[in-house]
């Protein structure tokens, strides 16, 4: 009935914006069949257009240690010969993502590991950011293999934020200057403008 697959419409949306579902829904091929009839055949979240003259990711190499938030004297080690550096991967979308609405969804930062997302972080959520405005253009990815350590205890089992520890606070503290370093880029290219 007509109930059933706008039910299932509803459902299909809120999978495509799903930090958790992002990721496997860009690689794999996934079909919606709802009472033996196909409702979608490849269910995709649409392309993101990108923001003109920043077009291609900017990618940032996380350092071997970072500077800990609580004692700036302390160096948090973000990488040894077990667990190779990260990276973080940001790209711009033309079109800010808003407040409100499922694309706002897709304005943040996922946290990736072996087996996939392992945390998710509004850009409102990372830190305080002074470009804020041009960071509603922005999203991306952030790779560190170290987080995944069982010694440092930084993956959660509900896999929506990391462990609230020194050493995911000074890798969200780093991510949020990397946001504001390509907004400050950002800025500069619209007062070019």
């Amino acid at each position: 009935n007509g109930l059933g697959i706008n039910f299932s419409a509803v459902i299909c949306e809120r999978l495509k914006y799903h930090s958790l579902a992002r990721r496997p829904l860009k690689f794999c091929n996934v079909s919606v069949i709802y009472n033996g009839k196909l409702v979608v055949n490849h269910l995709r979240m649409e392309e993101i257009e990108p923001l003109k003259n920043f077009e291609e990711p900017i990618v940032f190499e996380i350092p071997a240690s970072l500077i800990s938030r609580n004692d700036p004297s302390q160096k948090i080690e973000m990488a040894n010969k077990k667990f190779s550096k990260g990276k973080l991967v940001l790209r711009t979308s033309s079109t800010p993502f808003g407040h409100g609405g499922k694309r706002s969804e897709l304005n943040c930062i996922d946290v990736t590991g072996e087996i996939g997302v392992i945390a998710s972080y509004k850009i409102s959520e990372i830190g305080p950011l002074r470009y804020y405005p041009q960071a509603q253009s922005i999203y991306g990815e952030c790779e560190c293999p170290i987080l995944e350590d069982p010694e440092y205890d930084c993956v959660l089992n509900d896999r929506e934020k990391l462990a609230d520890n020194e050493r995911t606070q000074a890798l969200r503290w780093w991510i949020c200057s990397k946001i504001d370093e390509l907004g400050a880029q950002i800025a500069e290219t619209e007062q070019k403008d």
